[in-house]
């Protein structure tokens, strides 16, 4: 299982970024599937940046990988999907409180087409999930004008691990239920093989009290 993040606002965009098909950057990059129509670019031979909050997690991730996935392509002229010239290129950061946790490095966008990216970075790196950011810094080539190039995204997203699990606990204790099965029968959910025998076991929380036990032939174990 897996949470995604997505960017959900703008913090800040320099001058020279022009956004098609939404609202806003966060907004023409955000789609659960990937849709290039709306992506944001810019100008040729400018350096600018895009900062763009992320979504938080439903549950705190557990330990594990996380993974950044983009979508880039040259521009010229303010054309997308531009063949030659200077190569323009981005680097997608991932940003906690100014500081860059992760970061693909300085790529070449992709002439002709849209392509599609990613790198990873630790669950061990964030502080506090709610305060993630990405950003795009790009930097347009420069040289003679018909060489000049810009840039363009159309989609990002960060997928971290699912939520770690918690132990049931009663007044602060954690329950933990053990069962030896013998050869048997018996019936219920989340049924379970042991001796070729099927078995299934049930655990109750009630406040303060918290019991479990196996059923086989009729007898609890």
């Amino acid at each position: 299982m897996a949470q995604f993040l997505r960017p959900d606002g703008v913090i800040l965009t320099d001058a020279g970024v022009t956004v098609v098909g939404a609202a806003n950057e966060a907004a023409a990059v955000n789609e659960t599937t990937r849709t290039d129509s709306t992506h944001f670019k810019s100008d040729d031979q400018l350096n600018v940046d895009v900062q763009l909050s992320l979504s938080s997690p439903g549950a705190t991730p557990a330990s594990g990988t996380c993974t950044v996935r983009y979508t880039h392509t040259q521009a010229d002229g303010g054309v997308v999907n531009s063949t030659g010239g200077s190569a323009s290129t981005i680097d997608f950061e991932i940003v906690e409180g100014g500081a860059v946790l992760a970061s693909s490095g300085a790529i070449n966008t992709n002439e002709g087409s849209w392509a599609e990216g990613s790198f990873t970075f630790s669950t061990a790196l964030v502080t506090n999930w709610a305060n993630l950011e990405i950003h795009a810094a790009i930097t347009g080539s420069g040289g003679a004008p018909a060489n000049r190039r810009g840039a363009a995204v159309s989609w990002l997203e960060v997928e971290v691990p699912d939520g770690a699990s918690t132990p049931a606990t009663a007044n602060g204790s954690t329950v933990t239920a053990t069962a030896t099965v013998i050869a048997g029968t018996a019936t219920g959910d989340q049924a379970a093989t042991a001796n070729g025998s099927t078995v299934s076991a049930t655990y109750t929380l009630i406040a303060g009290e918290a019991t479990g036990g196996v059923e086989a032939q009729g007898v609890t174990v």
